[in-house]
């Protein structure tokens, strides 16, 4: 068997066959390419298995990327390529759920921002499983979290919430008396102070930068490496 993507506002196929699958299987999961113009290509996820009578098959279809804004604000996300974006900012509403349909995922680097905002976005991988908070650049939302999971039948998950506590990758405690500490992401320019006695959550200010930590104090450096 084969499918093919058809536009819902027009009657006309908007890709070529994809390649075919079986449907003789008791239980598969698998993925197959839709083909349009521009070499674009729409993966899609095929779940297929047997009702306990065995004389029927059950066939879900799935986009291979999904993005889930669990968050409590509108944000709007988009594709880059090289430094350059790709279509059209896409606007997803609170508890909204949509599909995305990436142009490259080798590279597979995603902006955000909040859809008040005009500020710089925050870029993240899109193509590999992790999550980190994001600096947003916004008073009232300083940061954003964002989990990008992925399996094998429901394919890629980009999952944007609140922050929250435990969120942070790093807790950093200065437990010196009377010496501060001062502490910056390795190729980072933005060195902090943290006080004597005092604590501060922490997340990266380039998530594509070393994720490694260079601590100081009284003359003395340290460098903390963190693998995700």
């Amino acid at each position: 068997s084969s499918i093919r993507l058809y536009n819902v506002d027009q009657e006309d196929s908007i890709s070529h066959w994809s390649e075919k699958f079986s449907l003789y299987v008791f239980e598969s999961t698998g993925m197959v390419n839709c083909k349009i113009s521009h070499n674009k290509i729409y993966t899609i996820c095929i779940n297929i298995t047997t009702t306990s009578s065995g004389l029927s098959k059950i066939i879900k279809l799935l986009p291979s990327m999904a993005i889930i804004n669990k968050s409590s604000v509108e944000i709007e996300i988009i594709e880059t390529i090289s430094g350059i974006e790709q279509n059209e900012w896409q606007l997803i509403k609170p508890e909204q759920i949509i599909p995305f349909w990436p142009c490259d995922m080798k590279e597979g680097i995603m902006n955000v921002r909040y859809s008040y905002s005009r500020m710089i976005p925050s870029s993240f991988m899109m193509n590999i499983k992790h999550r980190t908070l994001l600096r947003m650049n916004d008073e009232d939302h300083p940061v954003l979290h964002v989990q990008v999971s992925i399996t094998d039948f429901f394919g890629i998950h980009i999952i944007f919430n609140d922050y929250k506590i435990g969120h942070a990758p790093i807790l950093l405690i200065n437990c010196l008396k009377n010496q501060e500490i001062s502490y910056n992401q390795k190729d980072d320019t933005q060195i902090q102070i943290l006080s004597s006695q005092h604590y501060v959550y922490y997340t990266w200010n380039n998530p594509f930068k070393p994720h490694k930590l260079l601590v100081s104090s009284n003359g003395q450096n340290k460098e903390i490496e963190f693998h995700v």
